[in-house]
């Protein structure tokens, strides 16, 4: 048994080391001479300080202490240092040895190197740092692009209605229809450039997890959406949904944008949409389903990006962005999102939402 317990401790890539109460060290596995480039004939009898930095020599003095209580101490991280002089960052798990009379006469430390798991550490994050960095100036383009680009389009609006309204009587069959593409373009850039800036916001606002009951969530969804829903004579039927956490402000925008592209994509009949829910152990997958033109499955990836568009302005309004907003609120909350359609079928769009999200308080 000794033999096989021998074996386990040469074999181990972690360094285990014995040393006395005063810090000599007694034993020096193979797992220690790999990680500090001591052999055991060096290190044995030499004091524990030999891989200590100088600026962490306070740390044995603790550990010290601790042991001689009896105490065991678990993944404590720290640095050590090398026989060529390079720091490493290890993780110790320090327990006392006891004699026959159970009195504590030295301590068996495991020494884990990890340094790779701390660069890391490290490289996510400075990448965190990087990426809110990023996040901030791409919310201050978002603003600055959106009231530099704005403030033309409403000099053009403005004047093209003065236009109208000061010349209209003399103004040309084709003038008319010239002056109506101007208008007709420049509240689709207006539509454009709101869309997109809501977009980049989605990143740069902070998440306001809650605990949403999503029946009354789409119940007012409905109010606002009443004069587009009666517009189209479109039938909706909202099954009973789940109370579930995440941020109601953006999941609210993912039920409307589905809700109104079920309305609007429909075909010779009047819209019929319903919206239901299914669970799993782990997450709730919430659909909303319609009679509509459908998707052709080739397309099916296609419409989650950004502006792509599978039909013209005259045919179906829209700036094109309102499926890359529900992807990407819904992947923020860790959930999926995807289609089933066919063409002339009608689709149902169906998206996930994980159960472990934690509410704020």
């Amino acid at each position: 048994m000794q033999a096989k317990l021998a074996a386990i401790v040469e074999s181990s890539d972690d360094a285990i080391i014995g040393k006395t109460l005063t810090g000599i060290i007694t034993t020096w596995n193979a797992g220690a001479e790999r990680i500090f480039g001591y052999s055991p004939d060096e290190a044995i009898g030499k004091s524990i300080h030999l891989i200590i930095p100088q600026d962490h020599h306070h740390e044995e003095a603790h550990i010290q202490a601790r042991l001689a209580r009896g105490e065991r101490i678990d993944h404590f991280e720290t640095v050590r240092i090398a026989r060529d002089g390079s720091r490493i960052d290890v993780s110790l798990t320090v327990s006392p040895i006891k004699d026959m009379q159970g009195r504590i006469v030295g301590a068996s430390k495991i020494v884990r190197d990890i340094t790779a798991k701390k660069r890391t550490e490290a490289a996510l994050l400075q990448r965190g740092i990087e990426l809110a960095r990023s996040n901030q100036e791409l919310e201050l383009f978002a603003h600055v692009t959106s009231h530099d680009l704005q403030e033309p389009l409403r000099t053009v609006h403005s004047f093209s209605q003065l236009l109208e309204r000061s010349c209209g009587e003399n103004l040309s069959e084709d003038a008319r229809v010239y002056l109506g593409f101007i208008v007709g373009g420049v509240k689709r850039m207006q539509s454009l450039v709101t869309d997109l800036l809501s977009y980049c916001r989605i990143s740069t606002t902070e998440s306001r997890l809650r605990s949403c009951d999503c029946n009354t969530l789409c119940a007012a969804l409905l109010e606002d959406l009443n004069a587009f829903v009666e517009l189209h004579h479109a039938s909706i039927l909202i099954e009973p949904l789940p109370t579930i956490v995440c941020d109601a402000a953006q999941i609210g925008r993912v039920f409307q944008n589905l809700l109104v592209n079920a309305i609007k994509f429909h075909g010779s009949q009047p819209p019929n949409v319903r919206v239901f829910s299914s669970e799993s152990d782990s997450e709730w997958v919430f659909s909303v389903s319609d009679r509509g033109i459908g998707i052709a499955p080739e397309f099916f990836d296609r419409i989650f990006i950004i502006f792509q568009r599978l039909h013209t302005i005259e045919e179906f309004g829209g700036t094109g962005i309102g499926l890359a907003i529900c992807k990407k609120i819904v992947e923020r909350h860790g959930g999926r999102i995807w289609v089933e359609s066919a063409s002339g079928e009608g689709s149902t769009f169906h998206f996930s939402i994980a159960k472990t999200a934690i509410p704020s308080t």
